[in-house]
């Protein structure tokens, strides 16, 4: 997950590095502020590819991408981020009605029903994610849903490692759940 959502920063700033420009009032001077409320691109039906060595590592699709520049964001809307192994087969997935990426900070705001599945089938429902690459965790303080197999976990608050192998539910007391099968959150 982590190599998705950094490939995913990597292709905003390639795609859209070319395409920003500058707004400038009537009198030829820009305003600092004024500039940051209007985008320095947008696109629409974006579907990328990346590829290692003639391999797709990644698929991402947005109905919709608008970045401001000045204030390192970039809004997706639509988003859908598909990795794949190194056989080419799907390994996991993300969707989200939105996302906010800072590629300089290296963190990922997923918004509105969020759900990521990792390759050993784990499956996240949420509606807020917050997602840092610098530290490859993930954290919300929204009710989450967490099932693999015939094992659940639902609670209130979460804290995560990037591929979702190991999580905590923030507040015990509100944890509901069925785990027949304990090892098999630990093995791949």
């Amino acid at each position: 997950m982590r190599q998705v959502v950094f490939t995913f920063l990597v292709i905003f700033v390639l795609a859209l590095a070319g395409c920003s420009g500058q707004e400038s009032s009537s009198s030829g001077q820009t305003s600092a502020l004024d500039s940051s409320r209007v985008p320095d691109s947008e696109m629409s039906g974006t579907k990328i590819r990346l590829y290692d060595g003639g391999r797709v590592t990644t698929e991402i699709i947005s109905e919709r991408i608008v970045e401001y520049e000045g204030l390192d964001s970039s809004m997706s809307y639509g988003v859908h981020v598909t990795s794949y192994d190194t056989l080419g087969k799907p390994a996991g997935w993300v969707i989200a009605d939105s996302a906010v990426v800072r590629e300089k900070t290296g963190l990922l705001d997923l918004y509105g029903n969020v759900i990521l599945v990792n390759e050993r089938k784990t499956r996240l429902k949420t509606e807020y994610l917050h997602w840092n690459a610098e530290t490859d965790r993930m954290k919300t303080e929204e009710y989450v849903d967490i099932k693999r197999g015939e094992d659940w976990v639902t609670g209130w608050g979460l804290e995560a490692d990037g591929k979702l192998y190991w999580y905590h539910i923030k507040k015990v007391d509100q944890v509901h759940g069925n785990l027949s099968n304990i090892g098999s959150f630990d093995e791949p």
